[in-house]
């Protein structure tokens, strides 16, 4: 992902104090039209590569918790509820 937007930028950039709500939707907004935000999203995402820290995949630090968190709950879920078979 060398060639993305935000590898051109200065690297402060993508990592915004989070209650600075400007510079996070600055930061989101070098994110919008890169070909790899649906990559970059699944690696922000993922266990083993993600980071608590910055923008990645246009998502902030809360919005990578949130959707986390939601994966989480929905696993419980699907495993307390499992699908019925037809």
């Amino acid at each position: 992902m060398k060639h993305s937007p935000c590898a051109r930028v200065d690297p402060e950039l993508m990592f915004p104090e989070p209650q600075n709500t400007h510079a996070v939707k600055t930061a989101k907004s070098i994110c919008e039209d890169c070909a790899f935000l649906a990559e970059c999203r699944e690696l922000a995402l993922a266990p083993a590569t993600r980071s608590p820290y910055g923008v990645w995949g246009g998502l902030s630090e809360a919005e990578r918790r949130d959707a986390i968190r939601r994966e989480k709950r929905g696993r419980a879920r699907r495993a307390l509820y499992p699908a019925k078979a037809a």
